[in-house]
């Protein structure tokens, strides 16, 4: 049996379950958008049990009656089950590994947004406040978003970015592997007195340092993880697609996280057909307290119900359960460093030797959410590996990733292996930078 939810297929989920003959069932979480209505998408959680629903209760939900279909049609249960899921399925795979750890043997969950509520308050409320601090003035007279980092200011900030840390894995190659040595400041990125390429203005800096930092609380309290420094965010489907957007307000990040957290994350709700002006008003602070608050009518946080916070995998841990878990580092919508931070706090529940016994997290270097990005290789079995982990015992150290040959791809064909954390891809000093096999996993240091 196969669960499949998110963004399906995926990157790293080459091959077609169905195909493979697997029993195959997906699920919206049992929730469909109203149409004609303004933020129908997301009208529904005005229900406090279809907030709980869409959270986490449609797991066991789903996944019962998939197996009673399957029994009736067989004739028996399914041998083994496994789900995977990306995005807001990547979150509903990791609820299924920590609250509901008999449903599956093994679990792939892609770019989670298991600190969903977090996400959101710094994709749509604190990252729209910073950017529009230096956004020209829309026709409608408030901030135009999309113009507040031109094209020419994310070419400058991918190129800062390569020659920071390009060649630290030993290959100058436009990917940058090695992400444990590269923190660069983005404050240096200015442009000093005379200087007008590949530079920002010192306004310009300052933002983009902060928004790497992650969002933060008045008092400097840390709400999101920090991002990775991955040339990638240049990418037509990163930055521009999800912080910007061609025209204001149409990036991706308004229209989702900011519909979410003003609709579902919140208690009470905030019911507006306006988002970008939710975003460019809310307080951060009150924003990210309603993630955690509790009312009369809405008596479970947001942040109980949606997020997939805890290292406790003692109950999938002693069932054998394997859980698969990667993130591209050019991914705008969640960010690869608040996987590492969950992943270490794993490592240190039960040892790094022992938590790879269940859990492995791998990094795509270059790839932008779920799948795509210009600078990755975004092409791999997790898959394949997750079942040959599950039913040969075969726990994957590798694997194997190749860049699309799409039309204008910089460089078709490429491959490279992708690491089980902490371990990443290091040049072996001879051989093609094409080929995965001039690389070596190796521990930072």
């Amino acid at each position: 049996m196969f669960v499949a939810t998110g963004a399906y297929p995926a990157g790293g989920n080459t091959r077609n379950a169905l195909l493979d003959g697997y029993a195959v069932v997906t699920t919206d979480s049992g929730h469909r958008a109203e149409t004609g209505v303004a933020n129908g998408s997301y009208l529904f959680a005005v229900d406090p049990q279809a907030r709980l629903e869409y959270g986490d209760q449609q797991v066991p939900h789903v996944t019962a009656a998939a197996k009673q279909l399957i029994n009736d049609f067989y004739g028996k249960a399914p041998d083994k089950s496994y789900f995977v899921g990306c995005s807001n399925g990547g979150r509903q795979a990791m609820i299924a590994a920590q609250r509901y750890p008999t449903l599956f043997d093994g679990i792939v969950a892609a770019a989670p947004g298991f600190r969903l509520t977090q996400a959101a308050v710094q994709g749509s409320v604190y990252q729209t406040q910073l950017l529009a601090t230096i956004a020209p003035t829309g026709a409608d007279g408030r901030p135009d978003i999309s113009q507040s980092l031109t094209d020419t200011d994310l070419k400058s900030i991918s190129n800062r970015i390569l020659q920071s840390c390009d060649a630290l894995d030993g290959a100058s190659d436009g990917i940058v592997s090695k992400l444990s040595a590269c923190q660069p400041d983005p404050a240096a990125w200015a442009c000093t007195p005379g200087q007008s390429t590949d530079c920002l203005t010192p306004a310009k800096a300052a933002v983009v340092k902060q928004i790497f930092a992650g969002a933060r609380t008045s008092t400097g309290a840390q709400i999101y993880e920090r991002w990775s420094f991955d040339p990638g965010i240049a990418d037509a489907g990163a930055w521009r697609t999800w912080f910007l957007g061609s025209r204001s307000p149409n990036n991706a990040l308004l229209s989702i996280f900011a519909g979410e957290l003003s609709h579902i994350y919140t208690s009470p709700p905030t019911i507006t057909p306006d988002l970008y002006g939710y975003s460019l008003t809310a307080n951060v602070d009150a924003e990210y307290a309603k993630t955690r608050a509790t009312t009369p009518i809405y008596t479970v946080s947001a942040e109980s119900f949606t997020n997939a916070e805890s290292p406790n995998l003692d109950a999938f841990k002693a069932r054998g359960g394997k859980l698969l878990m990667f993130n591209g580092t050019a991914d705008p919508a969640f960010s690869f460093p608040d996987i590492e931070a969950y992943y270490r706090k794993v490592q240190a529940r039960y040892g790094s030797d022992n938590a790879a016994e269940t859990a492995r997290l791998f990094a795509v270097p270059g790839m932008a959410h779920c799948s795509g990005g210009s600078y990755g290789t975004d092409q791999f079995d997790a898959f394949g590996a997750l079942v040959k982990w599950v039913e040969q015992g075969a726990a994957p150290d590798t694997m194997v990733a190749t860049a699309r040959a799409a039309a204008g791809a910089p460089w078709p064909g490429r491959t490279r292996p992708l690491c089980s954390y902490p371990k990443e891809a290091i040049y072996k000093g001879t051989g093609s930078i094409e080929s995965a096999a001039s690389f070596e996993c190796r521990a930072p240091g």
